[in-house]
C-alpha cells in the first residue's frame, strides 16, 4: 500500500471518529430533526465508508471527504443551540483530511485494490475497507431502530 492511500485512509478513519464523537451530542440535544440527523450521519460516512472507497476509488473518496467536510463545517455554522461557533479543535483536526484530499485529487497513482495482483492481497484489501463500513452501518441501523421503536411507542 503506498503511503498516500495509507494515510488518505487512516486521515479519513481518525476524522470520522473525532467528528462523531464531536457531535453525538448536538445529534441527541436535536432530536430526531434534519440538523441532527446530518450532524450524525456526516461522520458516519466520513469514517466509515469514505475510508474504504479510498483503497478501491482514491480520487472519488478525496472528493466525498471534501464535500464531508464542507457540510460539517456548514452544519456547524448553522447549529441552531450555539450559533456560529466551530471549536478550533474540529478545525485543527480537519486540516491534515483536507490537504490530504486535495494531494489525492491530483495523484495520478491507481488504488489498492488495483495494485493488489493476489487474491489473498485482494481480500485483505476488502477486509480493510469493510470493518469501518461495517461499524458505521451498525450505527445507522441501531439509530434508525431507536428511531422506529420511539415512534412506534408514541403512537400507542
Amino acid at each position: 500500500m503506498k503511503a498516500i492511500a495509507a494515510i488518505q485512509y487512516l486521515s479519513y478513519l481518525v476524522l470520522g471518529v473525532v467528528y462523531f464523537a464531536y457531535s453525538a451530542w448536538a445529534a441527541e440535544g436535536n432530536g430526531v430533526s434534519v440538523y441532527g440527523l446530518s450532524v450524525l450521519f456526516l461522520p458516519l460516512l466520513l469514517g466509515g465508508y469514505a475510508p474504504g472507497l479510498s483503497l478501491f476509488m482514491p480520487r472519488i473518496a478525496s472528493g466525498a471527504a471534501l464535500a464531508f467536510v464542507t457540510l460539517f463545517f456548514v452544519l456547524r455554522f448553522l447549529d441552531p443551540y450555539h450559533g456560529m461557533f466551530v471549536d478550533s479543535f474540529v478545525i485543527v483536526a480537519s486540516v491534515i483530511p483536507i490537504v490530504v484530499s486535495i494531494v489525492a485529487l491530483f495523484w495520478r497513482g491507481s488504488s489498492v485494490w488495483r495494485r493488489s495482483k493476489t487474491l489473498l492481497g485482494k481480500f485483505a484489501v476488502a477486509a480493510i475497507a469493510g470493518v469501518p463500513a461495517i461499524i458505521a452501518t451498525w450505527w445507522i441501523v441501531a439509530f434508525l431502530f431507536g428511531v422506529m421503536t420511539g415512534v412506534s411507542h408514541r403512537a400507542t
